[in-house]
């Protein structure tokens, strides 16, 4: 069995929605569209809860795929909680700061 990871394309990034719920932007439909021509043979979907990703994993059921769509919450991406929305260039520099409880 093959496995593929595929990450959602483009957001709307917009500070007064949890980042969680941040959907896919009209470019970001646009591409996810493109995804099932791309496989072919799909027989499953594991989707993080986030709505971005949800919204990507829906593009094959809508595929006529005779596909399960299933969701993980332990796929979600990085836990924002901390933090809140960070513009790029600080999230940037958030993720890539050294973490003082990892061993390297």
């Amino acid at each position: 069995m093959l496995c593929t990871f595929i990450t959602h394309p483009e957001v709307i990034i917009d500070p007064s929605v949890p980042i969680e719920e941040w959907g896919l932007s009209t470019e970001g439909g646009e591409r996810a569209r493109l995804l099932p021509a791309l496989f072919p043979s799909v027989c499953r979907v594991i989707s993080s809860a986030e709505r971005k990703a949800r919204d990507t994993a829906e593009v094959f059921k809508h595929a006529a795929f005779d596909v399960e769509l299933s969701v993980d919450a332990e796929l979600g991406e990085m836990d924002r909680s901390a933090t809140g929305y960070l513009a790029p260039d600080g999230f940037e520099l958030i993720v890539d700061a050294p973490y003082e409880g990892t061993p390297r």
